[in-house]
């Protein structure tokens, strides 16, 4: 899905059809992530930066 601003929205695969996941604003931009609650898209989404992101998402995969 698109914003109005041309940018892209990922949402896991593994939410299959529900809307109970997060989704990723791609690309990032200025070293900045995106991040939004699929089931109220009406607010706004978190900014961290990239390099904080990344460290959270390897730090879940660590711990399984």
């Amino acid at each position: 899905m698109n914003d109005d601003f041309g940018f892209r929205w990922h949402k896991s695969t593994y939410s299959g059809e529900t809307n109970g996941c997060l989704e990723l604003r791609t690309p990032p931009q200025r070293g900045k992530t995106r991040i939004r609650d699929s089931k109220d898209l009406t607010r706004r989404p978190l900014t961290c930066t990239t390099e904080s992101w990344m460290a959270f998402v390897a730090s879940v995969v660590a711990v399984g």
